[in-house]
């Protein structure tokens, strides 16, 4: 059994619950919201974050973190480094599938209007780099070309879309809230 992890948006920060001893402790995040650079050589909880809304485990047990309000995906390493694997637009969600390719909800505000297209992304690999390499899951896109040709998932327009998760088989379930369905 492992140990959980939480994101606190709120205090800025990502949290560990002991699966032995049941002790809390701070593992990302200073508690203050704001932007730090993240190369691969600062301790995660020397990392400001701002709005961490998800993680994810993946196979290596490094830790994926959602920081929203920084427009990136980080991920931390069993040295507590932190490096930036995802920059983009407002990150709403993610999730590792088990050959540890990352899915991403990402929010992109269309124009100057406060209208928003939501849209799933996948990885085909995580690195270091923080490179936007990714093709499109579900939702629509003008700048990423489907994982799968002629997807229906690509036709359909997502609506406030802030939680994914993929179970054992690999199917992709998106909480759409806006559209009132998973």
């Amino acid at each position: 059994m492992g140990s959980l992890f939480i994101a606190e948006p709120n205090y800025n920060r990502i949290r560990k619950v002991d699966a032995v001893t049941g002790l809390i402790s701070t593992v990302a995040g200073t508690g203050f919201y704001g932007s730090s650079v993240v190369d691969g050589t600062r301790l995660a909880t020397e990392t400001n974050l701002y709005n961490p809304i998800g993680v994810a485990v993946d196979s290596n047990n490094n830790l994926y973190i959602a920081d929203a309000g920084n427009n990136r995906v980080l991920k931390l390493g069993s040295n507590q480094k932190v490096s930036r694997v995802w920059n983009g637009n407002s990150v709403t969600g993610i999730a590792l599938d088990s050959a540890d390719r990352l899915y991403i909800i990402e929010q992109q505000q269309i124009g100057s209007t406060f209208t928003f297209n939501y849209r799933v992304l996948r990885t085909d690999g995580v690195t270091d780099t923080g490179t936007n390499s990714a093709c499109l899951v579900a939702g629509t896109s003008s700048t990423h070309t489907a994982c799968v040709a002629n997807s229906a998932a690509t036709q359909e327009a997502l609506n406030g879309s802030n939680a994914i998760a993929l179970d054992n088989a690999g199917n992709l379930y998106i909480a759409d809230s806006g559209n009132h369905r998973v």
